[in-house]
């Protein structure tokens, strides 16, 4: 259930910011088409979330999710709060473990972006300059 709520919220973000997103890839699509060029675009984005326990939560009520036994008659659940989120996110590992997640990160957003297979080095290029971001 927490992962529902999670996942509302960044939809409900989404939904908030759709006629901007719209309004930018309108303008980029314009600007493509006056220099005759085929327009494709894809934008990583970093949700940022802290997690709260909420004591006395008997039940999923107003986003919260119901967790286990909190002692004195009451249950406790999780809250997930939005802080913040963030476009073309630093991709600069800290550590061994973020760096394999990031290369897996490269590798899926090189795969979503469905780059024709007749065209190899296109996708090579793509991964090659995420890469060099993540240096």
């Amino acid at each position: 259930m927490l992962w529902a709520a999670l996942m509302s919220a960044v939809n409900d973000a989404l939904c908030a910011a759709a006629p901007h997103i719209e309004s930018a890839l309108a303008a980029a699509a314009s600007a493509a088409d006056d220099a005759n060029m085929t327009m494709v675009y894809s934008e990583l984005l970093r949700f940022d979330f802290v997690i709260g326990r909420v004591d006395g939560v008997a039940e999923n009520s107003g986003g919260g999710v119901e967790g286990g036994g909190g002692g004195r008659g009451g249950g406790f659940g999780f809250k997930p709060w939005l802080i913040e989120v963030n476009a073309s996110p630093n991709l600069e590992p800290s550590s061994q473990q973020q760096e394999k997640f990031l290369r897996c990160l490269v590798a899926d957003v090189a795969g979503r972006c469905r780059l024709p297979v007749s065209k190899p080095e296109l996708r090579a290029r793509l991964v090659s300059a995420l890469e060099t971001k993540m240096r």
